[in-house]
């Protein structure tokens, strides 16, 4: 059975890119996520079922949100900044600080767009993974260990964004840049 329209299977995470969404449907800056190493969603369904006569006569189930999974290699702190919204402080030259736990307020994280892309095993393609407005549920993995690099996982969750869906899934007959929002989407 041959593979889809444009080649190969998609093989490895090659590249992320996460930014603020703006209440506008646009994006501020987009971050490189350095050294990630895992990309990918869930699903999350609501199901009701209706039971009479002692049977279930019928089903109904939607998507309604997406569980998104992001892990990324060293402590980015640029990463970290657009993920929850908090500003790195710097005096320019000899150090950068992220600070969590001194606001007047709690963190109110902001909605991010966040694409991803996989090179074609054998061919000039890619395919990309695109969550256009997604929110900080937890982050797990701020440690350090023996022998061990510092592996930061975020969990995140998507919700609708108008047009452009919860969740859309790219396949390019020629490799694209990794963009928000990646080229070929609403």
């Amino acid at each position: 059975m041959p593979f889809d329209t444009y080649g190969s299977p998609a093989f490895s995470l090659d590249d992320c890119k996460i930014a603020t969404w703006l209440a506008t449907g646009s994006y501020d800056t987009e971050v490189d996520v350095m050294a990630v190493r895992v990309l990918g969603g869930d699903p999350q369904f609501t199901e009701a079922m209706l039971d009479g006569d002692d049977y279930t006569v019928a089903s109904n189930s939607r998507m309604r949100r997406m569980s998104v999974e992001l892990e990324f290699g060293d402590v980015s702190l640029t990463a970290l900044e657009v993920l929850l919204g908090v500003t790195i402080a710097t005096d320019g030259a000899t150090y950068e600080r992220f600070q969590l736990g001194t606001e007047e307020r709690a963190i109110n994280a902001p909605y991010i767009g966040i694409a991803g892309r996989a090179l074609e095993d054998g061919g000039d393609g890619d395919v990309q993974f695109w969550w256009p407005k997604a929110k900080v549920a937890s982050i797990a993995g701020l440690r350090m260990e023996q022998d061990n690099y510092v592996i930061p996982r975020a969990t995140l969750t998507a919700v609708l964004d108008g047009d452009r869906g919860i969740f859309s899934i790219i396949k390019n007959a020629t490799a694209q840049a990794v963009t928000i929002p990646p080229a070929n989407t609403p």
